[in-house]
């Protein structure tokens, strides 16, 4: 009698896990790729609002008449300054600095006048510096946000 005998073995070969292992690694890197760029993204928004959130305040500041002074905001590529007076002065103790997180940076200061400071009017809290702040991703500065200062000292981004 002839006898058949069926190799019966169960198990994965080496080419099934290494199929396996390379899909993981493919997923990962993709799943890495998509997490840095949100993180990146939410540095950008974060940082946006630090801001837009100093220029309000130098705009109360000043339409409360905080310590008989008019207030404004002073930017710089990696960072933004609130001072008192009409004038920033570096080295003023009166000066409260925002760093802006190393992944984003001021790209593009478009004030009317020039410069890079924005003064709010004692009285109306107005600025004669209106325009807009370009933020972008250090990585990419295709990636952006824009705030826009209003004649009439209304910040929005």
């Amino acid at each position: 009698m002839n006898k058949i005998q069926l190799n019966n073995q169960s198990g994965l070969t080496i080419i099934e896990i290494m199929i396996a292992v390379s899909v993981v690694v493919v997923l990962a890197a993709l799943s890495f790729q998509v997490f840095n760029v949100f993180i990146k993204r939410q540095a950008l928004d974060k940082d946006t609002q630090k801001i837009v959130s100093m220029l309000k305040e130098a705009r109360s500041a000043t339409l409360a008449s905080r310590a008989n002074s008019v207030y404004g905001v002073h930017f710089v590529a990696t960072r933004t300054v609130m001072f008192k007076g009409t004038v920033f002065i570096e080295s003023d103790s009166n000066n409260r600095e925002l760093s802006l997180n190393p992944r984003v940076q001021i790209t593009v200061t478009n004030l009317n006048g020039g410069g890079s400071d924005i003064i709010f009017d004692r009285l109306t809290g107005a600025t004669d510096q209106y325009g807009s702040i370009t933020l972008s991703l250090v990585a990419s500065t295709s990636i952006t946000k824009i705030i826009s200062i209003e004649e009439t000292g209304i910040v929005e981004f």
